[in-house]
């Protein structure tokens, strides 16, 4: 979402939306009122506003300029004035290069736009649009996806071919043209095109998955969605492996091809052509890298495309914290998720989660507040995860501090020493060893689990308060310990581990999990370690049913055995509480 403008909002009333009106210039001959820019906000409740259209757009650089919006002077970022002024230069059309396409009829003079139309700084408001906004782009007679100035975009005048190439594949109806006309060109066009900023926003997913009409639109020219579709379903059907063209011609369109099919345009194709697919999970997935510039955008911004979400499920609030977001999240997926993978999904959506959201010290900052918080009853929630016992720690060896390996990089010649990727690889193995205790978490052998019972936590009462300790420049990174399987595996393990320790693995997932065996088949949980080729898959041949774990997880613990590790100082702080001594441990992290 764009930020404030600053103009004085009146209140919207339930259910309604604001829309803008781009007034015309009224004096072509001045210069003054060519470059100024008035705007006109009306209010509509949303099933009798009038026939409307919607804008996406990229933000842009941090530059400003002014326009007017019913008469009070604001600031917007320099990308919307631009598509403001060309759209009113071109009165609300863009020609199409094979033929002038009008964009608007006579009665159609309405635009929605997120940073005009929403208060930003209203966070009720703000919640209750962004739940109206699959709505909004919905039921807009079209979306004009605004790429930007030709003459701004890198490779300008390959864009400028792409979009030409797409006017005319929407004409064409035989495939066998769409192919010919591709090759002609080549299709490192494309790639120029649908490689731009634009379709790395998170907000698109929605955007253009929901949008009943889509026009690409530039400066000079535009092209409508169709000819994007020609140009996926060529792809799709013939790869560009004709044997009449030359290997040149071969390679290169191979390697272009793979680069298209790879990028974020053609995955938003695919869920827009296949809604089966449009589940939370998986847009999540296709959102993973996308960019937003709050981080519960990577959830808010797809909540409208879900079809799993549409009866109110997840709520958006933004005065929720990110862990907060986060916890609502694995909450609503632990009880839809059904089947034999149910953990494997779990782990995997959790890691890929905080991956998304990059933000380890905020999620932590949050876990925070939350294990402060004075709400036994959310803590009550627990995770079930299944995994599967694979060894024990059979030996351990001397400590080893990740500064020591820098000290190493630093000192000793590439030929002499390791290389830098091979410590980094190795950092990157020794911080997936962290120490995590909880009494709400426990794990149990399955056919033990129906002896086992947790009481609910009664109020937290902390005898200090919760920090999380970040450490300073001198000290050491990550200690942890070395050791040997009983099968001959090695990994890192964290400093609270013994010899005898129990090793369990995931299906599915590198997620490792060390246990310390009480009795009657109940195990504590150690913290989380590194074990080699656990990332290439959980071989379960040798495993019986007495070799399963059935784990409880509560919400924090479950965020630190999955979380997005770092080759940084990660300090072990214990909470200690009533109700037998409630414990927790947050792992600092970025």
């Amino acid at each position: 979402m764009s930020n404030s403008t600053g103009y004085g909002y009146s209140p919207l009333g339930d259910n309604s939306i604001r829309l803008l009106q781009i007034e015309a210039v009224t004096n072509p001959s001045l210069n003054h009122e060519k470059t100024t820019i008035r705007c006109q906000i009306h209010h509509f409740h949303i099933a009798k506003a009038p026939k409307y259209r919607a804008l996406s757009y990229a933000w842009g650089n941090s530059a400003t300029r002014l326009i007017y919006l019913n008469d009070q002077r604001i600031e917007v970022r320099k990308n919307l004035w631009q598509a403001l002024w060309h759209l009113r230069n071109n009165n609300f059309c863009v020609p199409h290069l094979a033929t002038d396409y009008d964009l608007i009829e006579k009665d159609t003079k309405w635009i929605w736009i997120d940073a005009l139309c929403i208060d930003q700084l209203n966070t009720v408001e703000r919640n209750h649009q962004v739940l109206l906004m699959g709505r909004i782009y919905k039921t807009a007679a079209e979306v004009f996806a605004w790429l930007g100035c030709l003459s701004d975009l890198p490779f300008g005048s390959r864009v400028h071919t792409a979009v030409y190439q797409l006017a005319a594949l929407t004409e064409y109806k035989d495939p066998k043209v769409w192919e010919e006309r591709i090759l002609r060109y080549g299709l490192h066009n494309f790639v120029s095109l649908f490689t731009l900023q634009y379709w790395q926003r998170m907000w698109i997913l929605q955007e253009i998955g929901l949008a009943t009409k889509i026009t690409l639109l530039f400066d000079t020219m535009s092209a409508d969605w169709t000819g994007f579709e020609h140009l996926q379903k060529t792809l799709k059907w013939t790869q560009h492996m004709r044997s009449d063209t030359s290997v040149f011609v071969r390679k290169e369109t191979r390697f272009f091809w793979g680069m298209l099919i790879a990028s974020q345009a053609f995955r938003l194709a695919f869920h827009r052509l296949d809604a089966s697919h449009n589940t939370l999970e998986e847009l999540l997935h296709t959102g993973q890298f996308s960019v937003c510039a709050d981080p519960r955008d990577k959830v808010y911004a797809v909540l409208g495309l879900a079809t799993d979400c549409q009866n109110g499920e997840l709520e958006i609030d933004y005065s929720k914290s990110l862990f907060e977001v986060y916890l609502d999240v694995m909450n609503f997926c632990s009880k839809t998720y059904n089947g034999p993978k149910q953990s494997e999904r779990l782990l995997r959506l959790s890691r890929l989660l905080q991956a998304s959201f990059d933000r380890a010290a905020e999620l932590n900052d949050g876990a925070e507040a939350w294990l402060s918080s004075s709400n036994p009853s959310a803590k009550s929630f627990t995770f079930n995860i299944r995994g599967l016992r694979t060894g024990n720690i059979a030996q351990l060896r001397a400590p080893v501090l990740s500064s020591s390996l820098l000290d190493k990089l630093s000192r000793r010649p590439p030929h002499l020493g390791m290389s830098p990727d091979e410590i980094s690889k190795q950092l990157l193995e020794l911080s997936k060893a962290i120490p995590i205790t909880s009494s709400l978490s426990y794990a149990s052998q399955v056919s033990s689990t129906s002896t086992i019972n947790i009481r609910a936590p009664q109020a937290l009462e902390c005898t200090e308060p919760i920090r999380i300790y970040r450490p300073g420049k001198e000290e050491a990174i990550h200690t942890c310990l070395p050791f040997t399987m009983d099968d001959n595996r090695t990994g890192y393990a964290p400093t609270n581990a013994q010899t005898g320790d129990v090793i369990c693995q995931f299906a599915g997932s590198e997620v490792v999990v060390v246990l310390r065996e009480l009795q009657n088949g109940r195990y504590d949980i150690i913290g989380r370690a590194f074990v080699e080729f656990a990332s290439s898959g959980l071989k379960t041949g040798k495993c019986g049913k007495e070799d399963e774990i059935q784990f409880k997880l509560d919400i924090v613990t479950l965020q630190q055995l999955t979380s997005a590790t770092d080759p940084v100082l990660l300090i072990a702080r214990r909470v200690k509480a009533l109700d037998r001594g409630y414990t927790s441990t947050i792992i600092a992290s970025g």
